[in-house]
């Protein structure tokens, strides 16, 4: 779940989850949109589950291009202040732009 709130904290819209099928999903999640996968007994997809979930995958991100983008991050939709982040530069200096960005959050709350 880690990953997904770092994607909630760096974008406003455009997450789509997707896991194996679980009895039921961690409190913090379970209203999520989600896109599920079955697994066998042995933790493997089969291939008649793989085919069924391609097509629910492309359905929903062509449902998803359709009508634009929805905030979906809980982070943005209860902070109306938080702003995106600015995806790094695979040879950015992350130290730098994390100082640019608390540098600019600091004059803008001025």
């Amino acid at each position: 779940m880690y990953e997904l709130g770092i994607r909630h904290a760096a974008r406003p819209s455009g997450t789509l989850a997707m896991t194996a099928r679980a009895e039921a999903l961690p409190f913090a999640v379970h209203s999520l949109r989600c896109l599920r996968y079955e697994l066998d007994q042995t933790n493997v997809v089969p291939r008649r589950e793989a085919r069924r979930f391609r097509g629910a995958l492309a359905d929903e991100l062509r449902a998803m291009q359709e009508r634009g983008p929805l905030v979906d991050s809980p982070v943005f939709q209860l902070v109306p202040e938080w702003r995106a982040v600015a995806p790094l530069d695979a040879a950015a200096d992350l130290p730098g732009q994390l100082r640019r960005t608390a540098f600019a959050q600091a004059h803008r709350a001025v």
